[in-house]
Formats: structure tokens, sequence, C-alpha cells
């Protein structure tokens, strides 16, 4: 029931999908009030067992495939937590994803989405230490470690913007050609002051070099309201570049 929950959630048929987790849910805690002694169904167990072993699971981190009803109830809530960040109901889905790493400590994606919710509320000291939960227990997961960047922008962290850099880059170096990578540093640049940018005019030019390439890679694809912010940003770097170079000539 969960997994076709997942499924409708994929294709978008989000009532389909909450009466399939409802159903999950029910039966989870229908099985709490069995008696603890009762028979276990080894077959069944031992299918799963081999279906963990050889990756099973479309979540990774959550090992969703274990007859465990912990990890199976942590796997509800999660899926809990994405219908309400569809429904931009972030405070909600926060406290479904608190409940899913309750149940299951090393819950890499629920640790992620909880510190997506956390920047949204611009609480970056809490973005940053759930968003390093994900990491430790998914070293190579991508998309913490955007977000890793995006949260330690939002902390009052004074070195902040370096600690951000640092972050986008280690994701660059993992992916190069991710177009949200880009984006990300792009913005960085154009907002902040970095240790590796002597001057304003230094960083006005790597933010729009980043906007060219994060335009490149997206390619036909960047359209409607994404194409729209993408010139803006970019109109705002090329003059405030402009501003910096009229300024230094002047000087000059």
């Amino acid at each position: 029931m969960r997994y076709l929950s997942e499924a409708y959630l994929g294709l978008g048929r989000d009532g389909l999908a909450k009466l399939a987790l409802t159903r999950a849910y029910a039966i989870y805690m229908d099985d709490a009030e069995k008696a603890k002694d009762a028979p276990a169904d080894t077959a069944s167990r031992k299918q799963y067992e081999v279906r963990v072993a050889q990756g099973g699971g479309s979540w990774r981190g959550i090992g969703s495939e274990t007859l465990a009803r912990d990890a199976g109830l942590a796997h509800i809530f999660y899926l809990y937590g994405r219908f309400s960040m569809r429904d931009e109901d972030w405070e909600t889905a926060r406290d479904h994803f608190k409940k899913a790493v309750g149940y299951r400590i090393d819950y890499a994606e629920a640790w992620n989405n909880l510190g997506i919710c956390w920047i949204v509320a611009r609480k970056g000291e809490e973005a940053v230490e759930a968003v390093n939960k994900a990491l430790e227990n998914q070293p190579k997961f991508l998309e913490a470690r955007i977000n890793l960047g995006s949260a330690w922008r939002v902390t009052k962290d004074p070195d902040r913007a370096n600690k951000a850099k640092v972050a986008y880059e280690a994701a660059m170096q993992q992916d190069p050609k991710r177009a949200e990578i880009h984006f990300n540093l792009a913005i960085l640049y154009l907002e902040n002051k970095t240790a590796d940018m002597p001057t304003d005019e230094a960083r006005f030019q790597k933010a729009i070099e980043y906007f060219n390439s994060y335009k490149e890679l997206r390619g036909a694809a960047l359209e409607g309201k994404e194409l729209d912010a993408h010139k803006k940003y970019l109109g705002d770097a090329e003059l405030f570049l402009k501003q910096e170079q009229t300024k230094r000539a002047m000087e000059a």
C-alpha cells in the first residue's frame, strides 16, 4: 500500500495516493495491536530480505522493503510530508518529516526534506543540522549537498557565504552538469561577497558566467517563470557589473 501510494503520488494522482497511504497507516496501527508473540510470516520476510539485499526500495536511505514497523511508519510519514510540501504547507510537512526521522534515524531523504522546510522558514541553523544528518547517512547524496549550500546562506553565521560556496563546489565536483548548482552559485556571487572574489566587479562577472552556464545546461527546458527569473537575475548582474566598471573608470 505504501508503494502504491508512492506510485500514485508520482503520477500526480493525489486523491488515490492519499487513500492508499491512509490504508497503509491503518494497517500498521492495527498490526501494533496484535499479540507480540504472533507467528511471523517467515516466507514473506525472506522475500523482502532478498529484495533489500538486491537494492530494492525506490527511495535511497530508507530501507523501506523491510517489514519492520518503524521503517514502514517512517516511510508513511515521509510521504505525508511530500504531500504537504506539494501543498506548500511547510509547517505540516516539517512535522511529518520529524516523525519520519523519529521512527528511522538514518532516513536520509526525510532529513533532507526536513532541511528544505527549515530553509523555507529561514531557520538556517536548523536547516544545516538536518541536511548534515542526511549527508551523514548518505555521503554522496547530491541533493542534500546542494541544499547544504542553501542552508548556510540563510544562517546567521558571519562566514555563511564562504561555507555555502564550499558546499556548492563540493556538489559541483560530484556532478559538474547539474544546472541548479550553477544557478545557486550565480545567486551566491550576485548577492554576497566571498573570499575568492577580491572585488565586486569580479564577483558580478562570476555571477554572469554561472547564469550563462546554467542557461546552456537547461537548454530548451528553461521556459516560463524559470526563464523570466533567469533574465531578471542576469539583468541585475549585468547592471551591477556595468556600474562597477563605470566607477573604476571614473576613479582612474
